[in-house]
């Protein structure tokens, strides 16, 4: 396909009916096409609040963007696993709020960890704070990143988070 702006798809059906396995091939077909595949699997503790949701986006999307080379070929999208952005984030998941993160081109993980600092899951994200996050880090891999979200049944009596998502990927570009 030559789609260029976000396509999402919803995959619905019964436990043991072959979503995940659905999944698992269109991962490897968008892998074939060179586009960056995150593959996140929830849990109900993932649905406690926005906050928790997001951060499980986040740990699996810069997890697997530091495994994956800069366009131009100069080392791993910042930094890669050893660099100071994942030191950085793995402190914010903590709640530190690392000095060094306060300059940092991501917005979500310094968000995070102040919510968390003050035990405030509930803190109301602010939507450009994941639009422009998911800018960056696709300016810096340089190539489609494809969201794989699997058991995402959990999050489904959560209102306020399925509005959330929407409006993250209506947002998107």
């Amino acid at each position: 396909a030559t789609e260029t702006r976000p396509t999402n798809l919803a995959i619905i059906g019964s436990r043991a009916s072959g979503k995940t396995s659905l999944l698992n091939m269109i991962s490897h077909d968008a892998i074939e096409r060179n586009i960056v595949v995150v593959r996140i699997n929830f849990d109900a503790s993932h649905a406690r609040s926005q906050l928790t949701f997001f951060a499980k986006i986040f740990d699996a999307l810069i997890s697997e963007v530091v495994k994956h080379n800069r366009p131009n070929g100069e080392g791993n999208c910042f930094g890669g696993r050893g660099g100071s952005l994942m030191r950085q984030y793995a402190d914010c998941m903590v709640g530190s709020q690392s000095t060094d993160w306060e300059n940092s081109e991501l917005n979500f993980p310094n968000f995070y960890a102040k919510a968390v600092a003050r035990d405030n899951f509930e803190a109301p994200i602010p939507q450009n704070f994941i639009s422009d996050d998911f800018d960056v880090i696709t300016t810096e891999v340089g190539r489609p990143i494809a969201l794989v979200m699997d058991e995402c049944n959990v999050i489904v009596e959560n209102q306020s988070i399925l509005q959330a998502m929407r409006h993250m990927f209506q947002g998107l570009e």
